[in-house]
């Protein structure tokens, strides 16, 4: 998931937005916007019921980085978290759930829960991955959740980044991923170029620059005024 691919059927149940020829959220998502700490599992139990689909916003994965797997699949892993989370911050954020399964057409269809125990240790590893790559610096919050006292799965929630755009290094290129639909691609050239002039750090540099060549045109008048005086 996450990955490029067909968004396959949608729910009759679901209500949509869109933006050109692809879905761009669900509108009846009940933990669009919301902090972890807002979200109750009733919600997450509300995603299975409606099979919500994934969106520009949302995102199920069964699981990531099971420590069975091999190194070498786990740090491909860890590469693809980062560049997930890159591509939320430079659209407009969302929630990834980990320990929900979607089905074939994308949709949420079945928990597949961890222990407490390992939830925390899978959301300390997530945060420390997401807060070691990518740059600027990504805002987000990793948490355990709790469903039940034996099961556990564990959400992210990125918010829509006001220091876009974000990149990361992978395999020894830097990179520019944005969501999507329900998938991330690697951002067009022209796309990075708006977002680096809109951006506000952008914004401020460009009003710097132009309050100082003001300055300059104002000394140089002076300048001149006082050489016609000699």
């Amino acid at each position: 998931m996450g990955a490029e691919r067909n968004s396959g059927r949608r729910s009759s149940a679901i209500s949509y937005k869109r933006r050109g020829q692809g879905t761009v959220y669900n509108v009846s998502v009940p933990i669009r916007g919301k902090l972890i700490s807002e979200i109750s599992p009733a919600a997450i139990f509300d995603l299975i019921k409606e099979s919500t689909p994934e969106d520009a916003s949302l995102e199920f994965r069964g699981e990531i980085l099971d420590p069975r797997k091999p190194e070498k699949k786990r740090n491909e892993e860890k590469e693809d978290w980062v560049a997930d989370l890159v591509a939320f911050a430079n659209a407009h954020g969302g929630h990834i759930i980990i320990g929900l399964e979607a089905d074939k057409q994308e949709r949420a269809a079945r928990l597949k829960p961890m222990l407490g125990d390992q939830a925390k240790t899978l959301a300390d590893t997530l945060r420390n991955v997401a807060s070691d790559r990518g740059w600027p610096p990504i805002q987000h919050e990793i948490r355990e959740f709790r469903m039940s006292e034996e099961e556990w799965i564990v959400i992210a929630h990125i918010p829509d980044s006001q220091y876009k755009p974000h990149m990361y290094s992978y395999q020894g290129r830097t990179r520019f991923a944005v969501r999507d639909g329900n998938r991330k691609r690697e951002m067009r050239y022209e796309e990075i170029q708006r977002l680096f002039v809109s951006g506000p750090q952008q914004q401020m540099m460009v009003r710097f620059l132009s309050e100082i060549e003001s300055i300059s045109s104002r000394l140089g008048d002076l300048e001149r005024m006082l050489r016609k005086g000699e």
